[in-house]
């Protein structure tokens, strides 16, 4: 067995704070202390990604189906007294071709 002194080299035992950060250093509570800031962040950028998308992609907030504007009018009462006056028409017709309608 051949022994070396390693002295000469100088050798110094590695400041432990540069790894404190290390997942593969770390035991289990701070393991799990360190998913759950990561699902909390997740969270964050799940929130802000709408935000920071809306102004861009106008076509994300519309409403195909018409129901969420169906729901915000639903209960609209308008009087008769803000309604134009109607107007009656008069329809002709024809046997064959499309009717023609004229407002009176």
């Amino acid at each position: 067995m051949i022994t070396f002194s390693l002295a000469s080299f100088d050798l110094n035992r590695t400041q432990q704070e540069l790894f404190t950060e290390n997942k593969m250093m770390m035991d289990l509570p701070r393991l799990h202390q360190y998913t759950d800031s990561l699902h909390k962040r997740l969270g964050t950028e799940r929130q802000q990604q709408v935000r920071m998308l809306n102004p861009y992609y106008v076509h994300m907030r519309l409403d195909t189906t018409g129901q969420a504007a169906n729901q915000r009018v639903a209960n609209w009462q308008v009087s008769t007294k803000e309604l134009p006056p109607s107007r009656s028409t008069k329809c002709n017709r024809p046997p064959t071709g499309p009717a023609t309608c004229v407002a009176t």
